[in-house]
Parts: C-alpha cells; sequence; structure tokens
C-alpha cells in the first residue's frame, strides 16, 4: 500500500470511530430526552439489546415497546453519561464497542433517585452507507436507590450490585 493509500485508510479508519462513537452518544441523548423516535435512525432493525434488569429485546420493535411508555412519563428525569469508549473495527463494515456508564435517575411519583454504573458491550454494523448499532449488551457494576421520604430524608432502598 502507497504512502497515501495507508494515509487514507488510516483516516477512513479515523472517520469510522468517529461516527460510531457519536452514534452511542446519539443514542443516549434520544433516550435521556425522551425522543424515542429518534432511535430509528440509530438502532438496526435486527438490533438484539440484553440490559441487565430489563427484559431482553431481540429487535428494535421490541426495544422500543419497552421505551415509548418510559418516555411519555413527565415525573421522571434521566442522564446517561458514557465514557471511556474502546472502538475497535472488526472489519470494513463491522466494529465493536465497549463503553463505561454512570446513570442518574430520578422518579418523582416514587420518590426515588437511582445510580448505577455498568459497561456496555456494543455491536456496529455499517448497512446502506452509514452505521447502526447492532447489538447492546449492558451489565452493571454497581447499583444504588434512595428513597426520599416526604420530609426531603433519603434512606438507601439499594446499595450494591
Amino acid at each position: 500500500m502507497s504512502g497515501d493509500a495507508a494515509l487514507a485508510a488510516r483516516i477512513g479508519a479515523l472517520e469510522d470511530i468517529d461516527a460510531i462513537e457519536a452514534l452511542k452518544l446519539a443514542y443516549w441523548r434520544a433516550i435521556d430526552r425522551k425522543t424515542p423516535e429518534a432511535l430509528l435512525a440509530i438502532l438496526a432493525e435486527d438490533v438484539v439489546i440484553d440490559f441487565e434488569g430489563m427484559p431482553p429485546c431481540p429487535d428494535r420493535a421490541a426495544f422500543l415497546a419497552v421505551v415509548r411508555p418510559q418516555a411519555a412519563r413527565t415525573d421522571t428525569f434521566h442522564m446517561h453519561h458514557g465514557k471511556n469508549p474502546v472502538v475497535t473495527l472488526t472489519g470494513p463494515d463491522s466494529a465493536e464497542g465497549v463503553w463505561d456508564i454512570f446513570y442518574s435517575g430520578t422518579d418523582t411519583t416514587a420518590r426515588t433517585l437511582v445510580q448505577m454504573a455498568g459497561q456496555y458491550r456494543d455491536s456496529y454494523a455499517r448497512r446502506g452507507g452509514r452505521w447502526w448499532i447492532t447489538g447492546m449488551v449492558m451489565r452493571q457494576s454497581s447499583l444504588t436507590v434512595q428513597a426520599i421520604d416526604v420530609d426531603g430524608s433519603a434512606r438507601f432502598v439499594v446499595l450494591g450490585r
């Protein structure tokens, strides 16, 4: 491979990794901003999702069936912080990614605060000239749930994993 071709390949790989990272961040934004229809441009139709604490979803339609009712709630607020991405191109049109996650959620009706840390293991595919998320597995490393009493005092309901 000539120097120009090698440089073009390296630039192409960096652009692919950047596009994949942007795709994952768009996923978390769609979840946090409660815009499930945005997931249609992020998740492949045949995406397989396996999140600890949630029923497995064999495709995008099943995942949206779980997400849409949650997105309609006005008494919950979520924030996902994805960090430390390691994206590996496994072929010209395939990649894998590992992300650390910190999640914080508030439910004003249940009066609970949830904090969770964990790791995502994703798969990605380029289809039709663009990248899609084709698989996500999330496992928790820690979980805390606090109940907030009417007087404002907090007590831990779950502390650990």
